[in-house]
């Protein structure tokens, strides 16, 4: 192969390698809107959501980064770890 046509081959492999990261993420987007359509009681039934909070009290942290226990009913869920929980009704401006 000649140097043209393996840097070629080198930006194809690239931009389809970015392409399909792009691709990748936006499923996640998908999902993530799909979950803030649901009412509290679907949420509940969602395995890719996590429903049905309630405050168990504070668990240290200071005034200004409390950090708050909650508990909340076992269901099957699919959370993994490092995956950032996000609450929609507190994203809306629905404190």
């Amino acid at each position: 192969m000649t140097n043209v046509a393996q840097s070629s081959r080198a930006r194809w492999t690239l931009a389809h390698t970015l392409d399909w990261h792009r691709r990748e993420e936006k499923t996640l987007w998908w999902e993530y809107f799909r979950l803030s359509g649901l009412s509290s009681e679907d949420l509940f039934d969602e395995r890719a959501a996590l429903s049905g909070l309630t405050f168990a009290g504070k668990a240290g942290g200071s005034a200004r980064s409390p950090v708050h226990r909650y508990r909340f009913r076992r269901k099957k869920r699919n959370f993994e770890r490092g995956i950032l929980a996000s609450d929609r009704r507190r994203e809306a401006g629905n404190r």
